[in-house]
């Protein structure tokens, strides 16, 4: 007795569900290849801004927060209300009501920031460095502490 192989993509089954796919695909308005979304927002680790979030003017009681993923994408700029003893910690984790998404320990001088948006550190590099103001900070992000109209880079880099 012999046996012939047969391909998985032939008989009636696989015709079956080839024409369910195609019905499902027409019903639910998919395309079978889906076109990217364009823009900086759609690169790995990139940020869309929030609608009620971001404002084009730097405001006079408020900081700015951006973000530079290692190149691949910066994140649009952010403004966050700034009040009397804020830090950059607290003006990143202000971020996590318009979909940032921040890991941290600890707090205050002893804070570190773990990961953004699911980009995590990676000890010998790279990590995530903040800058005030196009300065590189010397403190924990908890105890950096913020004015009115600063600038605040994380920046996610091998820099040292």
């Amino acid at each position: 007795m012999s046996y012939r192989r047969r391909s998985i993509f032939s008989g009636p089954l696989f015709a079956q569900l080839a024409a369910l796919f195609a019905l499902v695909a027409a019903v639910t308005g998919c395309d079978a290849v889906a076109d990217p979304p364009a823009g900086p927002a759609s690169a790995p680790g990139a940020v869309a801004a929030p609608e009620n979030v971001s404002s084009p003017e730097h405001g006079t009681e408020s900081i700015r927060v951006s973000f530079d993923f290692g190149g691949e994408a910066t994140a649009q700029q952010r403004e966050v209300e700034w009040r009397d003893g804020m830090t950059v910690l607290d003006a990143l984790l202000a971020l996590e009501a318009s979909g940032i998404v921040v890991q941290h320990r600890g707090q205050g001088s002893r804070a570190f920031v773990e990961s953004v948006n699911g980009v995590k550190n990676r000890g010998a590099g790279p990590n995530w460095l903040y800058y005030v103001n196009d300065k590189k900070a010397d403190r924990s992000a908890g105890a950096y502490p913020l004015q009115k109209r600063d600038v605040v880079l994380w920046k996610y880099t091998a820099e040292k």
